[in-house]
């Protein structure tokens, strides 16, 4: 280049031009791509002075090398770079005719049919491959054996290749046609004469021998003359002389082990991976993207059938593979490699571990649909019958929608995949679909219910025809244990015949389906068996039952609850059901655990918590059937265990993300979208004022009267919205949330865990002491009955209340005492509705209040308007009478429910105990259980000291937190009045005020400064370790985390105290002056959703908290009596107690007296001395209770005002206590 320069010699500058461009292409150093555009750039370069007019053959030479880098260049699009080669092609053949330059032309004619079969990605593949057939054709009208034997063998090889991906004509015998065109091309690429062109054909023919393409001949034999074949081809193709050949043959090889019939099956799966893994020694992403590209997703491929490792870490591994795939394989670049990827994805989330199931299915779907956007019938019918088999297995294990529909979907798919998939072309693609048809069939929900099972039994016969046990054992034995299950459930012929055949077939497929070469199919089998013998009709009865557990036994030796969790539920729950009804206790308490642990596993798997908290509810029976077995078995300590292992998991993954960040490492997009909650909530409370009427916005119904009807709908309509975004935010806020992302779970419980709870913590010290006269009461309902299991420090006692079950007990708690309470508002409304439209109340349809009336929908499509304040009046009225009608049944309910539990027999079984922690079952919790009549006149509260926890778990955290002084005295801070509406509240934290001389700037007065971030300010200061909280609260017992604090400037939700940032682990006592704070409604689950538990998590150690909207009169002095007991060092769940007790009996003449010896103290002290002055204190103290009393004398009445449950019991003490 420095003599042979343009100006000087162009013409030998342009062929050395030329000669650095064809170096560049075949450079081995370097970067590949860079290289490829080098050898382009020297080609062009070329082209300066080798123009078509001037140098004809120069330029027709060039032009083929240009056509040869575009086909293989890297950068670009590789579609357009595909175009580019053709045309340049194209444009040599301007020059090389067949008369002219023969030779030339053949090649030429050979490069396009390789553009053509190979690389084309524009225009239908099957049309692509029969273009490229008939150029390779048109080459051997050249290219002959005798002649030119080297070109001639190169386009035996290129033809090979077409027919080795035709679409056209019969699959069968194109790959037979692509074999023996092979197998010619070695008469001339000998080893010795040509080992890098006879390696090449080596590896190609071992692609045509792979399981995926020979259709004719022996399926294992094929597959072991496709390993032979690459393994010869690396004795010429070595990683230092050909890495990149090498490193084909390496991924090849992989490809063979992963289909291997002989040998482990487990071993040949990680023979592949190891292959897979060389070969990206040299396919790395920078030097071979597609290479690199598919050779991760065929690790995806092997890690989703891996058999060794945890089965649900390798399909998320398998996951990750085919998602870096993706970084290369783009629908705009490799649109079929792309189609490919996607078709890999919805095969690994179909059948993931991970995650929520239902999700995981409808990804599934959307992959599958998306791999259609390019596997069109008409390009890639092979492609798009595969991807519309694998809809319709995705359909067919669909969990949204119809189940019916869903079936219907699937074999829709299924039928439409048979459209490509025939028996003739593609019979190992055929049997596959008659197998999922058998299979769509057998599980058929329309149509008739015996003939789908016949139909189910005749596809499975058809996919035999072509899977055999010699060819295709694995699919062989498939089939084989789809006809047992069919046989099993068949509902045509003798039933105990059909089992026998069923029995047969599982037979059969176990001698292919062993436990070290297919242990998860092995197992699946020996499930079914076991499903078949529990059912058998032959033979011993006993026999067959110890047949069936030994079947599920066998099978968990596979299914763990940590690799197969889905899986081992099915067969643990199963065995332990068959071992229930033998009354083999042992092994069905075993078996449970097992299930107990694979439900917990699944749970742990799945970052969304509403699909955990199905998990839970789906399974349920099987806690409450581990429940039962233990206390049969007597095993009441593991029974206790159980109860407390499933209840409140909701809030205690709650709990766990807020001890997670206790040191305040919120994530910033966590704060980010609490923030984004609060900016909701704000929204929704400023639209809500505007519907309030000025005069009266706690009671009354309407709006404000600068609002037009049309604006009430409006800001009606926008509340709706606004809420439903909120719990989308607050739903996005825990899918990202790290203790469901990682599967954190909450410590194990155990009877010894729990007997700590029993100690008590010695005040100065801190330290705890074990007490022998505390228990803790346990209670939990089945279907028949309900079980209290009692812990003290000598062990688990049980307390049987019979025939009060789910639907006795709990039923009637439900109908009688919550829901009745619950409907107040409604009810009060559609009477006062009914009433002033002369109308009964059945016939009414909807309320609709607007600015200045009311609307009254009839059922009959009449509309009535009545007044809007005689609305509200007669609301009000008939919720007067309704509560009263609900506190009326109060005391009757209570000692109903107190003969119902036994409590008095209860008592007996609690000798020399003094302490009862109680943690109640469902709607127990909206019990005040302290208040429990005993036959003896006194209530269980004067029986014991009683503490109520919503689980020992949650009672667990409580414990740690322990931020009590030494002296046991909170330092306080008050929030009051929030809404400057409570008549009595001033009165109320005036007096605690004095008995805990609280520092101004931890009492927020009024509605100006109890703003919610003055709230919670004052929640999380340091020297505040206890509060009182006086103001309205209201509970949703449709959405709990709608439950709210009614605060001055906004509404502070039990969603915004359940989030992460939220956190007072200093605060000790927590006194919710406030109504329906521990009120929330009961499931099966047990996670019950209140102010008190949302406080309970965030910190609090006890909360003292109301189960009704409590009277503010009563509550005020209620409060009174509380902190002052808490002053004199009473223990929370005493000083709560007693001052119920001191409510419920007060007179006006026990004031008077309480007022007379306080000024008697008085006059005990000199005037001005700080002793007169603390005592002057405690008389003004008690000269307000006694105007407090007097009031509530003349509203309530009666010589003891407070003396009825509703004023006195409704408050409870949760936590520490």
């Amino acid at each position: 280049m420095r003599v042979f320069t343009e100006s000087n010699y162009p013409q030998d500058w342009a062929k050395t031009q030329n000669n650095l461009g064809s170096a560049y292409r075949q450079r081995i150093k370097g970067n590949t791509a860079e290289n490829i555009e080098s050898a382009i750039a020297y080609y062009q370069a070329a082209l300066r002075v080798f123009t078509e007019s001037n140098y004809l053959q120069d330029w027709a030479m060039i032009q083929g090398n240009l056509g040869s880098a575009y086909s293989d260049r890297i950068k670009g699009k590789k579609a357009d770079n595909i175009e580019s080669a053709i045309a340049y092609y194209q444009a040599a053949l301007r020059v090389r005719t067949f008369s002219d330059y023969p030779e030339d032309w053949a090649k030429t004619q050979d490069c396009l049919g390789i553009a053509y079969y190979y690389s084309r990605i524009k225009g239908k593949k099957a049309d692509n491959i029969e273009t490229a057939i008939a150029y390779h054709q048109a080459a051997l009208r050249v290219r002959t054996e005798s002649d030119y034997p080297e070109d001639w063998a190169e386009t035996q090889n290129n033809l090979a290749g077409a027919y080795y991906t035709r679409i056209k004509g019969n699959t069968a015998e194109n790959i037979e046609s692509a074999i023996a065109y092979y197998q010619a091309a070695l008469r001339v690429f000998t080893e010795s004469n040509y080992p890098q062109d006879w390696a090449m054909i080596q590896g190609n023919l071992g692609s045509a021998y792979s399981y995926s393409s020979r259709i004719k001949g022996n399926a294992a034999d094929d597959i072991e003359s496709a390993i032979a074949y690459y393994q010869a081809a690396l004795r010429v193709y070595t990683l230092c002389a050909y890495p990149q050949d090498w490193a084909m043959t390496q991924r090849n090889l992989g490809i063979a082990y992963y289909t291997r019939i002989k040998g482990n099956k487990a071993d040949n799966i990680e023979s592949a991976i190891a292959y897979y893994q060389a070969a990206l020694r040299v396919y790395t992403l920078s030097d071979y993207p597609r290479d690199w590209a598919s050779t991760q997703d065929c690790l995806g491929i092997a890690y989703s059938s891996r058999i060794k490792g945890n089965t649900a870490e390798n399909i998320e591994s398998a996951i990750a593979y085919y998602q870096a795939a993706l970084r290369v394989r783009t629908e705009s670049d490799y649109p079929r490699d792309w189609a490919e990827t996607q078709d890999y994805l919805g095969s690994a989330y179909s059948s993931r571990i991970k995650g929520n199931a239902a999700d995981n299915i409808e990804s599934a779907i959307a992959y599958y649909q998306a791999a259609l956007r390019v596997r069109t019938e008409s390009n890639y019918p092979r492609d798009w019958a595969m991807t519309q088999n694998s809809l319709g297995s995705a359909y067919f294990r669909r969990i949204k929608g119809k189940a019916a529909e869903n079936i219907e979907s699937a074999i829709a798919y299924y039928q439409a995949a048979l459209k490509v998939r025939t028996e003739s072309n593609y019979p190992r693609d055929w049997a596959m679909t008659q197998n999922c048809l058998g299979t769509a069939y057998r599980n058929r929900i329309k149509g008739n219910k015996a003939d789908n099972k016949e139909s189910a039994i005749n596809y499975c016969q058809f996919a035999l025809r072509v899977y055999t046990e010699s060819n295709y054992p694995q699919n062989w034995a498939e089939t084989k244990n789809y006809l047992g299950t069919a046989y099993k459930n068949r509902i045509k012929g003798k039933a105990a015949d059909n089992i026998e055949s069923a029995i047969a077939y599982y037979q059969a497929a176990l001698r292919v389906r062993t436990e070290s070469n297919y242990p998860r199919d092995w197992a699946m089998t020996q499930y079914n068996l076991g499903l078949a013998y529990k059912k058998r009709i032959k033979g011993n009865a006993a026999d067959n039952i110890e047949s069936a557990i030994a079947c599920f036994q066998a099978a968990l030796r596979v299914r763990k609850p940590d690799t197969l969790p889905a899986n081992c539920l099915k067969t643990a729950r199963n065995l332990a059901n068959l071992a229930l009804k033998q009354k083999n206790y042992q092994l069905a308490i075993d078996n449970y655990e097992i299930a107990i642990a694979a439900i917990e596993q699944s749970r742990d798997w799945i970052p969304d918590e509403i699909a955990r908290q199905e998990i839970l509810r789906n399974n349920i029976h099987v806690y409450e059937n581990m429940i039962q077995v233990c206390v049969n078995a007597q095993q009441y300590d593991k029974a206790l265990e159980t109860v407390e292992r499933f209840r409140c998991r909701r809030l205690l993954d709650l709990i766990l993300t807020k001890d997670l960040y206790k040191n305040g490492e919120v994530p910033e997009y966590i704060r980010k979208l609490e923030s984004e909650m609060e900016e909701k909530q704000g929204e929704i409370d400023n639209l809500r004022r505007q519907l309030e009427t000025p005069e009266n916005n706690k009671e009354k119904v309407g709006a404000s009267r600068y609002v037009t009807r049309d604006e009430w709908d409006d800001i009606t309509e926008d509340i709706g919205k606004l809420i439903a975004e909120k719990r989308e935010i607050w739903q996005k806020m825990r899918r990202l949330d790290q203790v469901l992302a990682d599967g954190i779970q909450a410590p194990s419980v155990s009877v010894e865990k729990m007997k700590e709870l029993l100690e008590i913590r010695q005040q100065g010290t801190g330290n705890r002491e074990q007490r022998e006269d505390v228990a803790l009461l346990s209670f939990y309902t089945t279907k028949n009955d309900t079980y209290i299991f009692i812990l003290t420090q000598a062990g688990v006692k049980l307390h049987r209340c019979q025939e009060q079950g789910l639907n006795n007990l709990q039923q009637w708690l439900g109908e009688d005492w919550l829901e009745p309470y619950a409907e107040i508002n409604n009810l009060a409304e559609r009477q006062a509705a009914a009433n002033l439209a002369k109308c009964d109340i059945n016939a009414i349809e909807s309320i609709n209040p607007k600015p200045s009336n009311v609307v009254v929908k009839l059922k009959d499509g009449r509309e009535e308007k009545i007044s809007l304040s005689d609305f509200n009046a007669s609301r009000k009225q008939q919720k007067h009478h309704l509560y009263k009608q609900w506190q009326d049944k109060m005391e009757g309910m209570l000692k109903e429910l107190a003969d119902r539990l036994q409590i008095n027999q209860l008592i007996e079984k609690l000798t020399d105990i003094k302490e009862i922690i109680l943690v109640p079952f469902m709607f127990l919790h909206q019990i005040p259980l302290p208040a429990l009549p005993l036959e003896n006149g006194q209530y269980l509260g004067d029986k014991f000291r009683v503490r109520i926890a919503p689980s020992t778990q949650v009672l667990t955290f409580c414990r740690q937190q322990a931020p009590y002084s030494e002296k046991n005295l909170p330092r306080y801070g008050i929030v009051e009045n929030t809404r400057d509406d409570l008549k009595y509240t001033p009165t109320e934290c005036k007096l605690v005020s004095q008995i805990y001389g609280v520092a101004p700037e931890h009492h927020l007065k009024g509605s100006k400064q109890a703003t919610k971030t003055k709230y919670k300010q004052l929640l999380t200061r340091e020297k505040v370790l206890g509060l009182l909280s006086s103001h309205h609260a209201k509970s949703n017992l449709t959405e709990p985390l709608e439950s709210k604090l009614l605060l001055g400037d906004t509404d502070l939700t039990l969603g915004e105290l359940l989030n992460a940032s939220i956190r007072f682990p200093q605060l000790g006592d927590l006194f919710l002056s406030c109504c329906e704070t521990a009120l929330g409604n009961s499931e099966l689950t047990d996670d019950i959703f209140t102010l008190s538990a949302a406080f309970l998590s965030a910190g609090a150690s006890n909360v003292i908290s109301s189960l009704w909207a409590v009277n503010d009169l009563a509550t005020t002095i209620l409060s009174y009596f509380y902190h002052r007991n808490r002053a004199e060092g009473i223990p929370s769940a005493d000083a709560l107690w007693q001052a119920q007790m001191e409510l419920k009996e007060l007179t006006l003449a026990k004031a008077e007296e309480s007022l007379e010896n306080a000024e008697e103290v008085l006059e005990e002290f000199e005037e001005g001395s700080r002793e007169y002055e603390e005592q002057e204190k405690i008389a003004d103290n008690c000269q307000e209770v006694l105007d407090l009393v007097s009031e509530a004398k003349k509203s309530i009445g009666g010589e003891k005002p407070f003396n009825h449950p509703y004023y006195w019991a409704g408050f409870v003490c949760q936590g520490e206590g």
